[in-house]
């Protein structure tokens, strides 16, 4: 007859250590699926904004503020290029 060793089991601190850890597992999931979703909801802010910018004379002046000037004049120009 073969003698079948058993393994010690863990000590009581690393099975509480284990507990604790699977009972956050998904506390951790929930909050990086928060974190995912309001990375997300930036980006499509940020596109949206962007659209939203580019079609407007808000864009222009913001330009002409910070010393860029002639977008506007370039614009209309490749506008009434392509109008044709």
């Amino acid at each position: 007859m073969r003698r079948t060793s058993r393994q010690p089991s863990p000590p009581r601190a690393v099975q509480e250590e284990v507990e604790v850890m699977l009972k956050m597992e998904p506390t951790a999931r929930k909050i990086f699926k928060g974190i995912l979703c309001l990375e997300f909801a930036g980006l499509v802010g940020a596109y949206y904004l962007y659209h939203k910018m580019e079609s407007s004379q808000v864009f222009y002046k913001s330009n002409e503020w910070a010393g860029m000037y002639g977008i506007r004049e370039n614009d209309q120009e490749t506008w009434s290029r392509s109008g044709k």
